[in-house]
């Protein structure tokens, strides 16, 4: 793997990150809160043992923990990449993006908060006890690498899963289903209007 980024040595006015205050989704939109989907997330890692699981796909992390961000135009996400473990939850996100509001959410589900660009010297300095998981569809190619060094250091192994969050936002529950039906019953509604 090649820790180096090409595209550094030639675009010298690079922009940054997009950075927006992330928001809390409200409960009533959401049916479940984040330690009841952090501990399903665990229930399925835990047959690999104490593993550590690492995800960067920014739908995902953002179902995950009830937060909604403005990063990337007409996708309510931020950027951001998550290490859950058996005990512990870690988000890697810019700290321009948390008001004390959400890192009070996070702070009531045991979620420890980490600057974006701090997930290598986490993986570097992480304790494994297990082996690593991650779907190659939601982490970097990047990450991919390192991650399998680190546990490989550690005597473990990197192992390539299906996302478990992909699964679990696809079946909906009682209330995202009754949210999906009253949207539909607005927008139908404006169409109706507009013809």
């Amino acid at each position: 793997a090649i820790d180096l980024d090409p595209a550094d040595e030639i675009w010298t006015d690079r922009p940054p990150l997009p950075c927006h205050k992330v928001m809390i989704h409200d409960q009533k939109y959401v049916g479940e809160t984040p330690d009841v989907r952090l501990s399903r997330l665990r229930e399925a890692i835990a047959p690999k043992g104490d593993v550590l699981y690492l995800d960067s796909k920014l739908e995902s992390i953002m179902w995950l923990l009830s937060i909604r961000g403005a990063d990337i135009e007409c996708n309510p996400v931020a950027y951001a990449h998550l290490a859950v473990d058996m005990g512990e939850a870690h988000l890697f996100i810019q700290e321009g993006e948390l008001t004390e509001e959400v890192r009070d959410h996070l702070a009531k589900y045991s979620v420890t908060i980490h600057p974006y660009d701090a997930l290598d010297s986490f993986l570097t300095g992480y304790a494994f006890k297990g082996n690593a998981l991650c779907d190659p569809e939601c982490v970097s190619d990047h990450f991919m690498g390192l991650i399998g060094r680190c546990a490989q250091a550690a005597g473990y192994a990197a192992e390539t899963i299906a996302s478990p969050l992909i699964e679990f936002k696809s079946i909906k529950n009682e209330v995202e289903l009754a949210n999906i039906r009253e949207c539909y019953r607005r927008d139908s509604a404006m169409v109706c209007r507009f013809i």
